[in-house]
C-alpha cells in the first residue's frame, strides 16, 4: 500500500497574519462562509491550552476507551475539544448537520500507513513568514511544527524552481551537469525556515521529512521550449532532467538537509495535451505520463 501524505498550503493564512501583525489581540475576521483568526506579536492565544511550563495539561486520549474529537468549524469553533467513550452511541456534529451512530475501529485490519501531515513552503509563504515580527514568526513556526505547543506537522514540500505561488517563473541555474545553484528563496528563506521547523519538532525531529517537487524541466529540455503552458519533456532530455533533479538533492544536502522523496513533475496528468488548458497555464508546468516519470 502507498503511504498517505497530507499537505496544505500556508500562503493564504500567513497573508492574513501578516496583514494584522501589528495588532495586540487575537480576533476573528469573517469571510463569506467561514472565518480566520488574526494574531498579533504581543498576544496570540495557543492552538491548544498549555501549562505555564509549555507542556500540555493532558495527553489525548487519556484512556484506551476514549475518543477525542477536536473541531474547528465555520460556526466559530477553534480547536474545540469533545471527548467520547469508545463504542458509545453519540452525536457527531459536522457543519450544519449531525448524524447519530456508533463508530467501531477494527485495529486488526490495516490499510495505508499515515506517515504524517504537513505543508508546502512556497516562495510566497516563505516571504510572508519572514516579513512577520520575530516573535510572531517564532510563534507561527511553533504552532505548526512543535509537538509540545503546536500541532506537530512533520512533512514539508519544497518546490524545485518556481511554482504557481511564486512571484515570477524560473528554474534553477545549472552551470554544469553536476552543479545546481539554489535560488535566493531557498538560501535566504526556505532553508532557514526548515531548520527552525526541525528545531521546533524537538525530540521528534527524526520524523521530519522533506518532499521536493518540480513543476517543470528547464525550457531547453522541453518540446515547447518554455517554462509555462505545459509542454512535454523532450525524448532525448531525460538524462539531462535527471541531472537537474539530482543536482537539487545534492545542493540541499550540502546545506545539511536530506530530501526524503521527490516528485519529478507537479500535477503532470492535469496539464495534459489540451491546448486550451495549456494556454491558460501561465506558471511553471509540464505534462508527463506515469510511464515516463517511472523511467
Amino acid at each position: 500500500m502507498m503511504p498517505l501524505i497530507i499537505l496544505t498550503n500556508l500562503f493564504l493564512l500567513i497573508s492574513r497574519i501578516l496583514a494584522q501583525s501589528d495588532q495586540s489581540v487575537c480576533n476573528q475576521e469573517l469571510l463569506d462562509r467561514s472565518f480566520v483568526t488574526l494574531c498579533g506579536p504581543s498576544l496570540c492565544e495557543p492552538l491548544l491550552e498549555i501549562n505555564q511550563d509549555g507542556t500540555r495539561p493532558q495527553e489525548w486520549p487519556k484512556s484506551k476507551d476514549e475518543v477525542v474529537h477536536i473541531v474547528s468549524s465555520r460556526k466559530g469553533d477553534r480547536f474545540k475539544v469533545h471527548t467520547y467513550k469508545a463504542l458509545d452511541t453519540t452525536e457527531f456534529y459536522y457543519e450544519e448537520s449531525h448524524v447519530n451512530g456508533s463508530i467501531f475501529v477494527d485495529t486488526q485490519t490495516r490499510y495505508q500507513k499515515i506517515l504524517g501531515f504537513g505543508s508546502t513552503l512556497t516562495d510566497s509563504s516563505c516571504r510572508n513568514i519572514d516579513h512577520l515580527p520575530n516573535d510572531t514568526r517564532e510563534r507561527l513556526i511553533n504552532d505548526y511544527f512543535s509537538t509540545e505547543s503546536g500541532i506537530g506537522l512533520n512533512l514539508v514540500k519544497v518546490p524545485i524552481g518556481s511554482s504557481k505561488y511564486s512571484y515570477t517563473n524560473y528554474v534553477l541555474d545549472q552551470p554544469d551537469d553536476n552543479h545546481i545553484e539554489l535560488s535566493p528563496y531557498d538560501i535566504d528563506h526556505r532553508i532557514p525556515l526548515i531548520t527552525d521547523a526541525i528545531k521546533a519538532a524537538g525530540k521528534f525531529k527524526n520524523r521530519f521529512k522533506i518532499l521536493a517537487s518540480s513543476a517543470t524541466a528547464p525550457p531547453e529540455h522541453k518540446d515547447n521550449n518554455r517554462l509555462v503552458h505545459g509542454g512535454c519533456l523532450s525524448k532525448d532530455k531525460f538524462e539531462n532532467y535527471a541531472s537537474y533533479l539530482t543536482g537539487f538533492l545534492t545542493a540541499y544536502k550540502a546545506q545539511g538537509l536530506n530530501i526524503w522523496a521527490l516528485l519529478v513533475s507537479e500535477s503532470p496528468v492535469s496539464v495534459g495535451q489540451d491546448k486550451n488548458i495549456n494556454d491558460s497555464l501561465d506558471y511553471n508546468s509540464m505534462s508527463m505520463k506515469p510511464s515516463e516519470a517511472a523511467i
